[in-house]
């Protein structure tokens, strides 16, 4: 039995099966050639008329049905090389599949996680900014109707925080190389959302501080 290692290549296989086949075509096409000339000469002879060597056209329709058995026999057995090596191959792409998809799971986890973090971060910097631009505010004028102002970046600063987050359609517009398309199998039917997550231990340290 051969091992992984003599297994054909899928283009080995092919060519092969290919080159078994052609040789079966050009066997039809002379036993149907030889199959003519025979008749042709039955039917000179029926006339009269000399005619070529049946006997020798006999024996080379002969020799040539059993090649074409012999030529159908090859074409099955390389054509079952063909399907054999194309299922190696096959299996062979499926298994470095699975271990790609693994790897690219794991490390879509981590980058899921970081972007959480990342979100976190951002709605927890956002919060400690509008706490703080509470400091920045001014008064002037009378008690009884005091006016309110702040320096403009403040409020500039803020808004631009407040500004909507990026969204999985921002990435398909435009043009140019860095342009992404949905997925053709699943498109927007496999969404992820993800959430605003903090470390545990900041979470603790920020409730202190407020509690103070």
């Amino acid at each position: 039995m051969a091992t992984v290692a003599e297994q054909p290549t899928v283009a080995d296989a092919r060519n092969a099966r290919d080159q078994a086949k052609a040789e079966l075509d050009r066997l039809f096409t002379l036993q149907s050639e030889l199959t003519a000339q025979i008749q042709e000469c039955a039917d000179q002879a029926r006339l009269g008329k000399a005619v070529g060597d049946l006997n020798v056209l006999a024996t080379e329709k002969a020799e040539t049905d059993r090649a074409l058995t012999d030529a159908e026999a090859a074409l099955a057995r390389a054509q079952q090389r063909f399907a054999e090596a194309t299922a190696e191959a096959d299996r062979q792409r499926f298994d470095a599949i699975v271990a790609e998809h693994r790897k690219c799971r794991k490390e879509f986890s981590a980058t899921l996680r970081t972007a959480c973090l990342q979100l976190g971060t951002l709605f927890r910097l956002r919060a400690e900014a509008g706490e703080l631009s509470r400091s920045q505010t001014r008064t002037a004028g009378p008690s009884s109707s005091p006016i309110y102002y702040r320096d403009p970046f403040v409020d500039s600063a803020l808004a631009e925080m407040d500004a909507d987050l990026p969204k999985a359609s921002d990435f398909i517009t435009g043009h140019g190389p860095d342009v992404l398309i949905p997925d053709a199998h699943l498109g927007w039917r496999a969404e992820v959302k993800i959430c605003p997550l903090n470390p545990k231990g900041e979470m603790k340290n920020e409730r202190s501080r407020t509690v103070r």
